[in-house]
C-alpha cells in the first residue's frame, strides 16, 4: 500500500504558476475559470505566494489507512524534504522511512526510500527487505501545469473554512471527484491546507467514500528561502547499485520505403 500524494507530488500541486509563463499566457490565465470569488481569490493569493518561493525545507509525517473487510494495514512514513527552484525546473529531494502494520500493530514491512530530481532526471533508490533497487525517469515537474487546472479537471471544487495548523491560519481548498473521473468511488474528498503566510501545502488529506481519512501528511518545521547547495539534488548510486533506467523509448526510424523515411 503506497500513500498518496508524495511530497513531489505535493509540491507540484503547490505549482500554481509558472513564474514567467515560459509557455505563453499569463499567470492569470493560467488559473482555471471558476464562478466562485473566494476560491478564485485564494487560488490567485497561494499563486503569487508561491512564485516568491525559492526554497523550501520541511519534515513529514504522513499515515495512510486500508480496510479490508474486517483486517485494516496502516503504513506509517517519517522523512524529510527540500525544494529548489532552478532557474529551469524545480529540484526536490524527499528521504522517507516507512513502516506497515498489520491489524495488531506488527510490523511487518519496513522500507527507505530517496526520491531526488535534478530537474532533468528523476532517480528513486529503494530499501527492503534486505534489498535496494534504483530506478531513473525524466523528471515530472512541468512548469506549464498548474495544479487547481487538474483539480477543477478532475474535481468539484470549493473552498473550505479555514483550518489552523501548528497554531498558522490556512485556506483549505476541498475537491470531490466528478462523475467518471479517475477518483470516482475511490476517494470521497480531497482536502489541501495551504499556509496562509506563504502559501506552501502544509498538509493534504484523502477521504474514502464514508467519510473517513484513509491518508494524510503533514509537513512541519518549514523553512523557506533558506540556502540550500544545487548538489543536494545530485543522485550517486551507492556501490553494487545498478540504475535501471525506465526512460521513453525514442521512435524508431521508418524503413526507407516509408514516408518520411532518410534518403
Amino acid at each position: 500500500m503506497t500513500i498518496p500524494l508524495t511530497f513531489a507530488a505535493m509540491m507540484l500541486l503547490a505549482q500554481t504558476a509558472a513564474p514567467a509563463a515560459p509557455r505563453g499566457g499569463s499567470p492569470s490565465e493560467a488559473l482555471p475559470l471558476t464562478s466562485d470569488p473566494a476560491l478564485r481569490d485564494a487560488e490567485q493569493k497561494i499563486a503569487d505566494l508561491v512564485r516568491k518561493l525559492q526554497s523550501v525545507r520541511a519534515t513529514l509525517q504522513s499515515h495512510a489507512e486500508r480496510h479490508d473487510g474486517p483486517s485494516k494495514l496502516t503504513a506509517e512514513s517519517n522523512g524529510t524534504y527540500e525544494f529548489l527552484r532552478g532557474e529551469h525546473a524545480f529540484l526536490y529531494r524527499t528521504e522517507l522511512t516507512s513502516v506497515q502494520k498489520d491489524a495488531s500493530g506488527k510490523i511487518i514491512s519496513r522500507r527507505e526510500s530517496l526520491d531526488v530530481s535534478d530537474g532533468r532526471f528523476r532517480h528513486k533508490l529503494v530499501t527492503q527487505d534486505g534489498k535496494t533497487s534504483a530506478t531513473r525517469t525524466m523528471a515530472e515537474i512541468d512548469f506549464a501545469l498548474t495544479p487547481f487546472k487538474f483539480l477543477h479537471r478532475d474535481y468539484a471544487v470549493r473552498l473550505a473554512p479555514d483550518q489552523t495548523i501548528d497554531g498558522k491560519p490556512t485556506w483549505v481548498i476541498e475537491g470531490v471527484p466528478l462523475p467518471k473521473s479517475a477518483m470516482d468511488g475511490r476517494i470521497g474528498r480531497l482536502l489541501q491546507f495551504y499556509q496562509k503566510e506563504t502559501g506552501v501545502l502544509v498538509r493534504v488529506e484523502t477521504h474514502d467514500t464514508a467519510g473517513r481519512v484513509m491518508a494524510s501528511t503533514t509537513y512541519r518545521d518549514v523553512v523557506i528561502n533558506a540556502p540550500i547547495p544545487p548538489g543536494r539534488f545530485e543522485f550517486k548510486a551507492p556501490p553494487g547499485v545498478t540504475v535501471v533506467d525506465d526512460l521513453p523509448q525514442a521512435p524508431a526510424a521508418p524503413p526507407a520505403s516509408q514516408p518520411g523515411a532518410a534518403r
